[in-house]
């Protein structure tokens, strides 16, 4: 394989945490939490740390691909010394009155957590990325995929043994295409602060508008990941539409050169 072939072998996936009795009442707490999301490039500082809007109470974390904010925290607006903090507000959908996004009940996120991390050791040299379903009860299921060659490939468990395949994919309704690993980091997050089950948010008509997870005091928003050409059950190849795509560029605009 080109795992083995690399020298690359996949590492063992780290325990899943505990979902929280509550949440931590500490700011310095909240922060560690969010920082996880925040950029790690440092030519965009204002967002390399959290950023506290006394306006709203919320906690923000953002990398310009996904974001993250805690509701109810107080405390004075942060001030940073590399500039002003972009429009965090801008990227969310209005998911709760647009009827075409499609809300979707994830109550076991130890599950969901864990299959991703099955995902992630397919071929973690290549960056792979995973096609989540709805069955027929209900739950969530996801597969991988594999960048090859400048274009993404379906890898199915019964073609390649390096791959994965949550369960059985007959009469699924596809959703979206996601980074497993920030899907990860998001559902370990809503945990930390207390949450063992959380609704996600979904618009699968290729726009590529952000999915949105929703936790107790809690905002997840990632944005899905274009795939050209490759149209799987009811998920469409993502194009972009104007006005629609890159829902999160606009943080990375408003941080171009910071």
């Amino acid at each position: 394989s080109k795992a083995e072939s690399s020298g690359m072998h996949p590492k063992k996936p780290s325990a899943i945490v505990a979902v929280a009795k509550e949440r931590p009442k500490n700011v310095d707490d909240l922060k560690k939490i969010v920082q996880t999301f925040a950029s790690r490039d440092p030519t965009r500082e204002v967002i390399n740390e959290t950023h506290l809007d006394s306006k709203t109470h919320s906690l923000i974390g953002t990398d310009g691909r996904r974001l993250f904010i805690v509701k109810d925290v107080q405390g004075a607006t942060t001030k940073h010394a590399a500039g002003e903090f972009p429009n965090w507000k801008e990227p969310i959908p209005d998911y709760k009155r647009d009827p075409d996004f499609q809300k979707v009940s994830i109550k076991d996120t130890e599950k969901l957590i864990r299959q991703l991390r099955q995902a992630e050791q397919v071929a973690p040299e290549m960056a792979p990325f995973v096609a989540l379903y709805l069955d027929k009860k209900g739950d969530i299921q996801l597969r991988s995929m594999q960048e090859e060659s400048g274009s993404y490939q379906l890898r199915s468990m019964q073609e390649e043994s390096g791959s994965y395949q949550s369960g059985d994919l007959k009469d699924v309704q596809g959703l979206t295409y996601l980074n497993p690993t920030f899907l990860d980091e998001g559902l370990t997050a809503m945990r930390k602060l207390g949450n063992a089950g959380v609704t996600l948010y979904v618009k699968n008509d290729g726009s590529r508008v952000p999915i949105v997870i929703e936790g107790n005091s809690a905002l997840y928003v990632q944005m899905p990941i274009a795939v050209e050409g490759t149209d799987l059950p009811g998920v469409p190849g993502q194009k972009r539409i104007p006005g629609k795509a890159e829902r999160l560029s606009k943080i990375d605009s408003d941080n171009a050169g910071k």
